[in-house]
C-alpha cells in the first residue's frame, strides 16, 4: 500500500510550510513600529554594512539604538527616523 502525496491547489502552502515562510523572512512592512530588530536586519533596510552600523554606533553617526545586556538591536520606528533625518532635497544641502 502506497501512500499519495498531499496535492493542493497551486501557489497553496501547507500549514506547516507557510508557518516556516512567515518566520523566517519578515516582511518590513509588516514589523511594528516598536519592533527591535537585529542588526543584520537594519543593515538590509539601511542597505549598509553591519560593520558600517558597528562603527556608527561608536562614532554616533547612525542610527539610535537599543541595549539589552550585551545585544544590540534597533528599533524599526528609530531606522524610519534616521532615513528622514538623511532626506535631503538637492545636493547642496548639508
Amino acid at each position: 500500500m502506497t501512500t499519495q502525496p498531499e496535492t493542493r491547489p497551486a501557489g497553496q502552502l501547507s500549514s506547516k510550510q507557510a508557518g516556516r515562510s512567515a518566520e523566517s523572512t519578515p516582511s518590513l512592512n509588516r514589523i511594528a513600529d516598536d519592533a527591535l530588530l537585529h542588526p543584520r536586519d537594519a543593515a538590509r533596510m539601511l542597505n549598509v554594512s553591519t560593520s558600517w552600523l558597528a562603527k556608527a554606533r561608536l562614532t554616533g553617526n547612525g542610527p539610535r539604538f537599543v541595549k539589552i545586556g550585551r545585544a544590540v538591536r534597533y528599533a524599526n520606528s528609530s531606522l524610519r527616523e534616521y532615513i528622514k533625518s538623511r532626506t535631503r532635497g538637492s545636493t547642496s544641502e548639508v
